[in-house]
């Protein structure tokens, strides 16, 4: 599969790594489906990531800017415009540790919803879409109706999802901020 693409990138599982609190914290794509920005262009996660030397120094290496999450993306998305292929081998595994403390949970997703706002700044011209109006409204719904006030038999939400979907909607307005571009 390599030598058809310029970088391959592969699935993350979470089971054997992690406790089943910390997998109930985080929902992760099954291993056949990639990543992608919707409406725009794969991204792959570099922890599980094989790229051509040339292929690397064409997209310019990491981009040590990217110092509040994203940087995965970043470089995925400069490999495909620069001209490179990047495949997607569903097989090819890597146990990946997620955070396994509320604040861990809190910081990561924080930090993410960042790098995704810094994205949009940076890729928009090239098309990448800004996310739905009705996706963030979901999003707040979500965080209103599972509030983890309410007891949790009702809600039926683990306190580290909820805090990830509110870190994330934290960090993209924050981010949107910082790189002056709506993205939340």
């Amino acid at each position: 599969m390599a030598t058809s693409y310029d970088a391959v990138g592969g699935a993350v599982e979470t089971s054997t790594l992690n406790s089943v609190r910390a997998q109930s914290w985080r929902g992760m794509l099954p291993p056949e489906q990639p990543y992608e920005f919707p409406g725009f262009l794969r991204v792959s996660p570099t922890c599980n990531l094989g790229v051509w030397r040339d292929t690397f120094d064409r997209a310019g290496g990491f981009d040590i800017a990217y110092d509040r999450g994203g940087e995965d993306s970043d470089f995925t998305i400069r490999v495909q415009l620069t001209g490179g292929a990047l495949g997607h081998a569903p097989r090819a595994l890597v146990a990946y540790r997620l955070r396994d403390t509320l604040a861990g949970i809190w910081d990561q997703s924080v930090m993410c919803g960042e790098g995704d706002a810094r994205l949009y700044s940076d890729y928009r011209h090239y098309g990448m879409p800004r996310r739905p109006w009705y996706a963030t409204l979901d999003v707040i719904a979500y965080l209103l109706l599972r509030n983890p006030l309410l007891p949790t038999r009702l809600t039926r939400v683990p306190l580290g999802r909820w805090l990830f979907h509110a870190g994330n909607l934290l960090g993209r307005a924050k981010g949107s901020i910082r790189h002056r571009s709506l993205y939340i």
